[in-house]
């Protein structure tokens, strides 16, 4: 009983924008977006900014830096969304890929009457997602950022036989809902923190999500990935921001940032934020960092 008050107080939780009915109206998604229209004067244009989150809910922390370069008149307007089964986002049918979301993403936006040009920007897993909606999207495309990005060549590690399973057993156990009740009692979690917050991850929604993404990461999702990048529009802005932390921690990892630097022939910066982490935007310098090359790609 104590879970399904529980999970009828975090169904409550009113969600910024709207939510679309996508797929042939089999489930919904999240779109919000925030700010005046670009202006049409010329000099004085700017795209509108779309997000695309990482392993988490672009809410949790993602946003707020980004609101922030809202605030002060860097950007004008920005878009963010939830993937299937993340923030307040259904879940979609399985088997749903990357590149099955990206079609989702432009349906949504064409339900919202949202045009570009875009500048997208993601962070970890979500710079696959941005990839490949940013190849299909090309002419409405004017800067890409990618924020310590997984590389395609990493996708074995989301696509793990071992990693899966421990997801299938989170979500078997998920329905009792220990987590979320223990959370409520002795950590004063709120249902913020249950839907896009820090124990977002302890929801349902989010481990099937994240057990799709893992059984097709090695397949049908790396498939999308190496035809995205056959297909890149070489002229698009490009600016790659890596951790300094992650940077340091592994050289593979270094390696393959710097290979994420070629996607495109118009790179307009390589930063690797010393004592980052992987979340750059947790530190003042690299918030302040990512504000500027933001800025610096809105410009039209």
């Amino acid at each position: 009983m104590a879970t399904l008050i529980l999970r009828a107080k975090d169904a409550s939780l009113p969600a910024p924008g709207k939510k679309y009915y996508v797929d042939n109206d089999k489930y919904q998604v999240h779109l919000d977006c925030v700010g005046t229209l670009p202006s049409s004067k010329a000099g004085n244009r700017s795209a509108t900014v779309l997000l695309e989150a990482g392993e988490r809910p672009v809410e949790d922390s993602f946003r707020s830096w980004v609101h922030e370069a809202y605030r002060n008149g860097s950007i004008d307007r920005y878009c963010y969304w939830d993937r299937p089964g993340m923030g307040w986002s259904d879940n979609a049918p399985s088997p749903h890929s990357a590149g099955m979301s990206a079609d989702v993403l432009s349906e949504t936006l064409a339900l919202a009457d949202e045009e570009g040009p875009w500048v997208v920007v993601s962070a970890g897993v979500g710079g696959i997602y941005s990839r490949i909606f940013a190849s299909r999207h090309a002419s409405d495309i004017t800067g890409l950022m990618l924020i310590d990005a997984l590389h395609e060549d990493l996708l074995p590690e989301i696509g793990k036989p071992g990693r899966g399973f421990k997801l299938w057993l989170r979500g078997i156990f998920s329905p009792l809902g220990l987590d979320s009740l223990a959370g409520a009692i002795f950590k004063r979690r709120t249902r913020e923190d249950r839907v896009y917050g820090k124990a977002a991850y302890q929801n349902g929604r989010f481990i099937k999500a994240k057990l799709q993404e893992n059984l097709v990461a090695d397949s049908t999702t790396k498939s999308e990935i190496s035809s995205a990048k056959h297909i890149q529009s070489p002229s698009m802005r490009l600016v790659v921001v890596s951790s300094g932390i992650e940077v340091r921690r592994s050289q593979r990892w270094a390696d393959k940032q710097k290979d994420l630097t070629n996607i495109t022939d118009n790179l307009v910066a390589w930063d690797v934020v010393k004592g980052a982490p992987h979340e750059v935007w947790r530190t003042d310098k690299g918030k302040a960092l990512l504000g500027d090359r933001l800025k610096e790609l809105a410009k039209l």
